[in-house]
This record gives structure tokens, sequence and C-alpha cells, in this order.
């Protein structure tokens, strides 16, 4: 019997029309996630993280969108699924944590309201059930006098507070998997531990899956079980999150951990900096996207490479292996 994941995505693009032409995304994006698993997604700004987890919740509604490939969710493909169909299922099977609090509030509604909204439209429920309902999930992640809290508006509440809120809202439903992108950028460290653990309680105690966007390196390393690095609009690195971290294999990964302090041994001098800056992706560079950037490019980077490479732990980049294991950093105790 073939294992089937609960979310499996195939050649996902994402490109929009723009005055300075087509604006390419997402590029062929590919991978599944399994049930009670956490795969992390990290890469710079503008890499298509975020473009991929609104794509899978069916948001990207621009007239300058197309979109192609498949998106497969218990088994039922998302793409071109009617309204209707996908209102059913976001919110109640798939909730998401937005990473710009004050955009994805309501600002004419109480946080306790549209917590309620979310559970009356998917669950069987009395008003007065589910606004006690939304008191307690806004206690669980953290929020001071949470009957208080419920009855404010959006505006009223400190930056870190609205992405508690908004993090009660997508929680509200014991999701079967969570889209979170960049939960805890706008918290503090304290705030952010007490947010990991209870994206991990939703996985314990229900055993959802979560996608998770970071830029934090250290938050994938606390929970992520799988890796996928993002570039320029693909995935150039995928993998166990110990093989990833431990033995990245493509030069872009290499950059991102010589960028952040190393778990023991000397402090370096000064940390290192991957050199220049993302490509236009209106004016994506021949072959591989990473090749202007990188110290190892040479002629046969001027064709954009396939994922390849061991089974499990794939890399889009053309060194032959002697090379990768000969220039790759080591992240002893990363993971």
């Amino acid at each position: 019997m073939r294992f089937e994941p609960l979310l499996e995505v195939k050649d996902l693009t994402v490109h929009f029309r723009s005055e300075e032409g087509l604006v390419e995304a997402v590029r062929g994006v590919s991978f599944n996630v399994g049930r009670n698993e956490i795969l992390g997604l990290v890469g710079e700004s503008g890499s298509g993280k975020s473009q991929t987890l609104l794509a899978i919740m069916g948001l990207i509604d621009s007239p300058n969108a197309v979109l192609s490939g498949s998106i497969r969710f218990e088994g039922q493909e998302l793409m071109g699924l009617p309204r209707r169909a996908l209102d059913r299922i976001r919110g109640k099977k798939i909730g998401m944590i937005f990473q710009d609090p004050m955009t994805s509030l309501t600002p004419v509604h109480t946080i306790g309201a549209q917590i309620v909204e979310t559970l009356r439209a998917h669950e069987q429920i009395g008003r007065k059930a589910a606004k006690d309902r939304a008191v307690e999930l806004i206690d669980a992640v953290g929020i001071p006098a949470p009957r208080s809290v419920a009855d404010r508006y959006p505006h009223q509440l400190s930056g870190g507070m609205r992405q508690r809120a908004v993090i009660a809202m997508a929680m509200s439903c014991n999701p079967a998997l969570l889209l979170a992108d960049e939960p805890t950028t706008a918290l503090d460290v304290t705030v952010q531990a007490q947010i990991l653990d209870l994206i991990g309680k939703l996985r314990e105690d229900f055993g959802s899956s979560v996608i998770l966007v970071t830029h934090d390196l250290g938050v994938v390393a606390e929970t992520a079980d799988k890796v996928n690095v993002m570039y320029a609009g693909r995935i150039v690195e995928e993998g166990p999150k110990e093989a990833v971290f431990l033995q990245p294999r493509h030069p872009y990964s290499w950059g991102l951990f010589g960028s952040i302090p190393p778990f023991d041994g000397p402090r370096p001098a000064r940390l290192s900096a991957i050199p220049g800056a993302p490509p236009k992706l209106s004016a994506l560079p021949k072959g591989c996207s990473f090749r202007p950037r990188c110290p190892h490019a040479h002629d046969a980077c001027l064709q954009e490479p396939p994922l390849a490479g061991p089974v499990g732990h794939r890399s889009a980049c053309v060194l032959p292996d002697a090379a990768i294991e000969e220039l790759a950093p080591r992240q002893e105790g990363a993971a």
C-alpha cells in the first residue's frame, strides 16, 4: 500500500505579469509533508516562501497571477477548486499564521469576535460556547487578561499581542495542517519559546503537521523534522534537518549557515556574509540563479541544475560529491 502524505505539492509555479515582464515568484517547487511532521522553509526575503504558502491556501487571486502544478491535501486536488469548497478546508483543516498580524486582522471587529467567527464557520457551536473557547485560546497563547483582550480591537494591542491573537485564530479548529509564515518574528525570546511550544503541542495533541517559514535557523533547528532551502523561487536543497544542518550540500546553504554565530568553539571576529543580493525575479540569471553570488561558480553552472544527490538529501548544484565533501562547512552541534 503506497504511503500518501498529508500534503503533496508537485511542480508548483507562481508567475506574475508586470510592467517589467514575467515575475517568477515560485518555480517548479515540489515537496511532501507527512502526517505529524514539521517542514521548515528557509531562505532570504523574496525567495518564494510566502508565495508558496499563499498558493497552498488558494489566496493568490490577482488577475495577473499565473499558477500551475498540483497541490493535493488529504488526496484532494486544491488547484482549481471552487471557492466554496476551499472555504470548507481553509480555517478548518488548514490554518495559517500570517506574517503581518495588522493586515490579517479586521480592524473594525474585536479579537474575540474574529475568533468566534472562525469557530462558528466550521464548528457546530453556540455563540456563548464559541466566546468562551475564544477566551481559552487567547489565554493559551500567553496573552494576559484574556477575557478583556477578547473585547479589544487590533489597534489596541501591541504587535506581539496581535501576532499571538492571529496564532490563536489559526489554531482554533485544531487544523490538520498549520501554515506558519514567520510566526515568531515580532515576539521576544520568551514569548517565542511559548509559541514554538504551542505549535509542538498542536502536533503532539492532535497529530497536526506544520510548514514553518522563518529566517531564524535556530527556530528550524529546534522544531523542524525536514528542511527545504529556497532561493529565487526554487528549492535548492532539501533533506532531514540533521543532514541539512550537519552536512549542507548547496553553496547557498553554506552562506546561510556561515552568517550565524557558531554554536560552540571560538567566536569569529566577523561573521561571513553572502556577497551581492538576490536576483530580480523578473530578470533571473542564466543557469543557476545563485551563480553570480557563488564563489565556486564555473561554466557548468550556466545550465540550471536539477535537485540531485543522496536519497532523501538533494541539492541543486553541479559540484561533484567529492568537492561538496571538501568545501562544505560543518555545523557541529547545530541539530
